[in-house]
C-alpha cells in the first residue's frame, strides 16, 4: 500500500492508472481488488490490457470467473 501512496504522490493530479493499481493489488494477493482494477482499466480503454493475455504474472487470476469474463471481453474487442 505504501507503493500505491508513492505512486499517487508522483502521478499527475494524484491519479494512478487503474492497470497499475491492479498490479499492486495483485502483488499484495488481493485478487478481487486486482480484477476490479483491471475492469476499470478496460472501461478506460487502457493500452496495457494486452499484458493480461500474454504475461504469466496474471496466471493466478486465470480461473477467477470475473477475470475469465474480462478475457472474453478483450478477445471480442480484437
Amino acid at each position: 500500500m505504501a507503493t500505491l501512496k508513492d505512486l499517487e504522490k508522483v502521478s499527475p493530479k494524484g491519479q494512478v492508472a487503474p492497470f497499475n493499481v491492479g498490479l499492486i493489488h495483485l502483488g499484495l494477493g488481493e485478487r478481487e481488488q486486482a480484477i476490479a482494477d483491471f475492469e476499470r482499466a478496460y472501461a478506460a480503454d487502457s493500452e496495457f490490457l494486452f499484458w493480461l493475455v500474454q504475461d504469466h504474472l496474471f496466471d493466478p487470476l486465470r480461473k477467477e470467473p470475473r477475470f475469465v469474463a474480462l478475457m472474453k471481453k478483450l478477445d471480442a474487442a480484437t
